[in-house]
C-alpha cells in the first residue's frame, strides 16, 4: 500500500509538472508579440516578424516580386539576417549601385510592442550598415517617410493615427479590397499584422494584376449593396435597444429584429465571400505564370549586374580599412546633418529610390 501511495505521488508530481512546462510554453508563445518591417529600396518587401523570427516575406510591387524569387528560406531566420539578405540580393541585381554617392534602404518597422520595434529596428540598422561598410558601398539605413504618400496621410490625418499606422491600413486595402475601411480601422495592431502575414497563404496577386482585381472585386462588392446597407440598420437598432426608457417587451423585440438581419446578414456575407475567393483563386492562374517570369527576369539581372559586384569587391579588398573608416565618417557626419565629404569621389550618383536596370 505504501509503495502504491509512492507511485500515486510520483505520477502526479510528473503530471504536476508537465503541466508547469506547457503552461509556461503557452505563456512563452501568446506573448511574443508580432512586428511588420518594411524595406523599400526600389524593390519594397514586408516582413512579419514573431518575435525577432521571420514568419511571412511578402514583396510589395513588382521589383520586390523579382527580388523575392532569390530569396529562399526566409522563414523561420531572423528578421535582421533576411533584410541583409535581400540588401544583399538587391545589390547583386543591380538594383542598388555600388558606385552610388549615396545609396539608401528605407526602413519601417512597427508593431504590438514598441520596446520590440526599436530593438529590431535597431538590430537591422546595425546589419544592413555592416553589410553596406564591408561592401565599401556609402549606404546606410534610414526611417521610411510617408508624407510623400497622399493615401496615407490622408488616413493617418482623418483617423487620428499614426503614419506607420496608416500605411499597414493601408496595405490591408490593397490586399484586401473587398475589406471597408471601417473595418480595418476597427482591428487591433495584432490583427492588422495577421491579415499581412496571411498574405501568401491566401494567394498573392502580383502587381500587374492588382487594380485589375481589385476593380473585379468591387464589381462584386457592388452586388452586395444590401449586406452593407443591413449593417448600418443593425447598428441603428442595437443604438435603439441601448435607449433605457424602453420596456422589457419592446427590447426583447427590437432584438428580435436585429437578430432576424443578423441572419439575413451572415447568408449574403458568405455568398460574397463564395464569390471573392473564386474570384482570386482565377487570378491564382494567372498570377503563377508571372511568377515564372519573374523568375526569368531575376536570373538576367543578376547575369548583368552580379560581376560587377564581384569585382567592385575585389576593389574594395585592395584598400578595406581606408574605405570602411570613409564610409563610417561619412555616415557619421550624415547622421549629424552634415554634407559628407569622402575619397575617392564616385564617378556616378544615385539615389536607390531609381532602378538601375
Amino acid at each position: 500500500m505504501k509503495n502504491l501511495f509512492k507511485i500515486l505521488c510520483l505520477c502526479l508530481c510528473v503530471a504536476l509538472i508537465g503541466s508547469c512546462i506547457v503552461g509556461c510554453s503557452n505563456e512563452t508563445a501568446e506573448e511574443k508579440p508580432l512586428t511588420y518591417v518594411s524595406l523599400r529600396i526600389n524593390p519594397e518587401v514586408e516582413l512579419v516578424v514573431e518575435d525577432e523570427t521571420v514568419v511571412a516575406v511578402n514583396p510589395v510591387n513588382e521589383d520586390g516580386e523579382i527580388l523575392l524569387t532569390q530569396i529562399e528560406d526566409a522563414i523561420g531566420k531572423s528578421v535582421d539576417e533576411i533584410c541583409e539578405e535581400v540588401t544583399k540580393v538587391a545589390t547583386e541585381m543591380g538594383y542598388i549601385d555600388v558606385d552610388g554617392e549615396e545609396v539608401n534602404v528605407n526602413l519601417e518597422v512597427s508593431g504590438e510592442k514598441a520596446e520590440k520595434v526599436e530593438e529590431i529596428k535597431g538590430k537591422i540598422e546595425k546589419r544592413v550598415n555592416k553589410f553596406f561598410t564591408d561592401c565599401g558601398i556609402f549606404g546606410k539605413v534610414k526611417e521610411e517617410m510617408h508624407e510623400t504618400y497622399a493615401e496615407i496621410e490622408e488616413i493617418a490625418t482623418a483617423n487620428n493615427i499614426s503614419m506607420h499606422e496608416a500605411k499597414i491600413v493601408c496595405r490591408i486595402l490593397e490586399v484586401y479590397p473587398e475589406m471597408a475601411l471601417e473595418e480595418v480601422l476597427a482591428l487591433s495592431v495584432k490583427e492588422r499584422i495577421e491579415l499581412l502575414k496571411d498574405n501568401k497563404n491566401f494567394g498573392h496577386i502580383t502587381a500587374e494584376f492588382k487594380d485589375e482585381y481589385k476593380e473585379a472585386v468591387d464589381a462584386v462588392k457592388a452586388k452586395y449593396d444590401e449586406m452593407f446597407n443591413l449593417e448600418e440598420i443593425v447598428e441603428g437598432l442595437k443604438a435603439e435597444i441601448e435607449k433605457t426608457d424602453l420596456t422589457d417587451e419592446q427590447k426583447a423585440l427590437i432584438q428580435a429584429e436585429i437578430d432576424s438581419v443578423m441572419d439575413q446578414i451572415k447568408a449574403l456575407r458568405d455568398a460574397f465571400k463564395a464569390e471573392v475567393d473564386a474570384l482570386k483563386d482565377g487570378f491564382k492562374q494567372v498570377c503563377e505564370l508571372k511568377k515564372a517570369e519573374h523568375k526569368v527576369k531575376a536570373e538576367e539581372k543578376l547575369n548583368q549586374h552580379k560581376e560587377k559586384f564581384d569585382k567592385h569587391l575585389e576593389e574594395v579588398e585592395l584598400n578595406k580599412e581606408q574605405i570602411k573608416e570613409e564610409i563610417e565618417s561619412w555616415r557619421k557626419n550624415f547622421s549629424e546633418n552634415k554634407k559628407p565629404e569622402k575619397a575617392p569621389e564616385p564617378e556616378n550618383s544615385s539615389e536607390v529610390e531609381n532602378s538601375v536596370e
